[in-house]
């Protein structure tokens, strides 16, 4: 086992579909208006995968989301 405790990583390359998907080139603030605009079951099923991911795996559209949860939950009601 590696030094993380990880044997291997792997990498699919797969191509980006985002902008054939949603119709705009991707950037981190639109695919978090996206996922902003997803039915409310979708969204919460979408951020559990997002907040799962291991802390090694932080990109700007995770910090993105991490930092919109922690506003979130510093702005909700008690």
């Amino acid at each position: 086992m590696g030094a993380k405790g990880y044997d291997a990583a792997i990498w699919t390359a797969l191509p980006r579909r985002f902008k054939d998907a949603i119709g705009i080139p991707f950037t981190p603030a639109a695919a978090l208006t996206y996922l902003n605009g997803l039915r409310a079951s979708t969204r919460e099923k979408a951020l559990q995968y997002i907040l799962s991911a291991s802390g090694q795996t932080m990109t700007p559209f995770r910090r993105l989301v991490l930092d919109q949860s922690a506003a979130a939950s510093t702005t909700s009601p008690a």
